[in-house]
């Protein structure tokens, strides 16, 4: 059997064809858009995230204020403030509770995250 030299050429060349590139392209191009799409949620989580921790600390900084003032103090009072214009913190201290000569303290921070309203809080005991 006698064989045409242009066929054993075609045989023997390598590469991808013309399909194969376009499928390859179709699949990057939608893993990226699906990529794409995920940036804006990712974005948004680590904003919530950076409100939040500030939102601990202001509430973990009252707290070690108020604990610091002692049981006797006259000092250790209910009151509100806001801090840096976008948290809202309150604490509460309730004298004698959950039992005689001990008083609660429950600090409060809430902040606006879009339409939504996030609050933290934090609940100590000091003791006499």
């Amino acid at each position: 059997m006698r064989r045409t030299p242009g066929l054993n050429l075609l045989s023997e060349k390598r590469g991808f064809t013309l399909v194969e590139i376009c499928v390859s392209f179709l699949l990057m191009a939608l893993f990226f858009a699906g990529l794409a799409q995920s940036f804006p949620l990712a974005l948004k989580l680590v904003v919530e995230g950076k409100l939040r921790n500030e939102a601990a600390a202001l509430a973990q900084g009252k707290m070690e204020e108020l604990k610091s003032y002692g049981y006797g103090s006259g000092f250790l009072i209910s009151g509100s403030d806001e801090v840096r214009g976008k948290y809202r913190r309150s604490w509460n201290v309730t004298q004698n509770s959950p039992v005689p000569r001990m008083n609660e303290i429950v600090v409060t921070v809430s902040w606006n995250l879009g339409s939504k309203e996030r609050t933290l809080e934090f609940r100590n005991y000091v003791a006499q």
